[in-house]
């Protein structure tokens, strides 16, 4: 189980990186276009500002649970910390718990606002706005999923004294 869950995780976490460079190049070729176009011929692309933003929303969306999943986002850490291991873990896993939670809860609010809003079309491109909100659902489902491939690798893993879970992903070099 130790192998297959860890197995998992370094699969999704390259996932999370390709979508996430993905969006990334795209952003700057769309970007760079756009100035190169407004400062040699004078105009610039109507949907490409547009496009920017999206592309944006996207990939701080994917980038957070690549983040999350390889136990290297932001957080406040000076509680956990201060903890013995034992009740670090437990603690651990309770965030876990709580941002498998938020992400149901930012999926399910990303879901009514298009369920809601979906149908009005993009001033700049013209698609319906649901393509673009449904960058919340997608963000929400993989920081969920994240969070549960987590929990179950600090459950896996419990007794290999691992202060963070970066201290496992093969091919990375990282040890903590």
């Amino acid at each position: 189980m130790k192998t297959l869950i860890a197995s998992v995780r370094m699969h999704l976490g390259t996932v999370f990186a390709v979508g996430t460079a993905l969006c990334l190049a795209l952003l700057f070729a769309t970007i760079l276009i756009n100035a190169v176009w407004r400062y040699t011929a004078g105009g610039s692309l109507v949907w490409g500002e547009e496009a920017a933003i999206y592309l944006m929303i996207y990939g701080v969306m994917i980038g957070c649970a690549k983040a999350y999943l390889e136990d290297r986002h932001v957080r406040f850490s000076i509680g956990i910390d201060a903890l013995p291991d034992r009740f670090r873990h437990i603690g651990l896993l309770l965030v876990d718990l709580l941002v498998t939670v938020i992400g149901v809860g930012l999926s399910w609010s990303g879901y009514a606002f298009m369920i809601k809003r979906g149908s009005i079309d993009s001033p700049g491109m013209g698609v319906p706005m649901a393509v673009f909100q449904s960058a919340m659902v997608l963000g929400g489902v993989l920081l969920a999923l994240s969070a549960v491939v987590q929990l179950i690798f600090r459950l896996t893993h419990r007794n290999d004294n691992l202060s963070t879970a970066t201290e496992l992903i093969p091919d990375q070099g990282v040890t903590s």
